[in-house]
């Protein structure tokens, strides 16, 4: 994966972090339910970040790509999970006016 590829899967997840928030502090009522898939949504996306950032960490600038085949499949695990998640979320609110 590339640097411009990881930067824009960072501002992303930072972007659905910031989401995430708005619906824990908008003063919205949640039910308990609603409350537990949106904590393991920020919960996923927290984790998605922190590779994201090593993966930039490891960056090989000679080859202009991260070749750590453990990350990039951890990185694509938690982009599914964080998919998943966010899409029990949807049926449980509206996503789009956060």
């Amino acid at each position: 994966m590339d640097l411009p590829g990881l930067v824009t899967i960072l501002q992303l997840t930072n972007t659905c972090k910031l989401k995430s928030k708005a619906i824990l502090s908008g003063g919205y009522s949640l039910d308990d339910y609603t409350l537990e898939i949106n904590c393991h949504y920020f919960i996923a996306l927290l984790e998605t970040t922190h590779i994201v950032e090593k993966m930039i960490l490891v960056f090989d600038e000679k080859q202009e790509k991260v070749g750590d085949i453990t990350l990039l499949a951890d990185l694509f695990m938690n982009i599914q999970r964080c998919s998943e998640i966010e899409e029990q979320l949807s049926e449980r609110i509206n996503m789009s006016i956060h």
